[in-house]
């Protein structure tokens, strides 16, 4: 029962840690869209 209590942490504390990985992952990408798109825009803009 305890190996079983201890695997039950375990993988809602992996759990948790992917959800937060994409969280993050999904808030800075379109700000890194952003950025490249600027960039390139500008890039353009001066040829």
């Amino acid at each position: 029962m305890h190996t079983h209590t201890n695997f039950y942490l375990l993988s809602l504390a992996f759990s948790d840690l992917v959800v937060l990985t994409f969280g993050t992952f999904l808030h800075f990408f379109p700000f890194n869209l952003f950025f490249v798109f600027s960039r390139a825009h500008s890039k353009l803009r001066t040829d």
